[in-house]
């Protein structure tokens, strides 16, 4: 294949791909997908993860910032898609997130997932 095709196949792929938004504080990447797995990390409200697969009610998940994959469980993030089509819908969820205090850090979280995702 040629470096043209690599690139375009890399490009291609990372539009698709899913990202998720960290709702909770102090969110548990795990080893295994249960609670008793060993925890890797500890995420922060409003830290982006990459899905990668999904197990029971856990998300298999990669950490580009600390370079660690896990599972972490679905209902502690909010999943989205990076792809401008989704931007009004990161900036319906930013403006109700604005006016609640103590969510500050997912407010962060949400304008740079916004900035990724909004068209030029």
């Amino acid at each position: 294949m040629s470096m043209l095709g690599t690139a375009i196949t890399t490009l291609a792929g990372a539009a698709t791909l899913t990202t998720a938004i960290v709702t909770t504080d102090q969110a548990a990447l795990r080893a295994t997908p249960r609670d008793s797995g060993q925890q890797q990390a500890v995420l922060r409200q409003g830290e982006m993860v990459e899905i990668r697969g999904e197990r029971m009610d856990y998300l298999q998940v990669y950490d580009h910032q600390r370079e660690r994959a896990g599972f972490i469980r679905a209902s502690q993030v909010r999943r989205t898609g990076l792809s401008p089509g989704e931007a009004p819908e990161l900036l319906t969820v930013l403006g109700f997130v604005k006016d609640a205090p103590g969510q500050e850090a997912l407010g962060m979280g949400l304008v740079a997932a916004w900035l990724k995702a909004a068209p030029p």
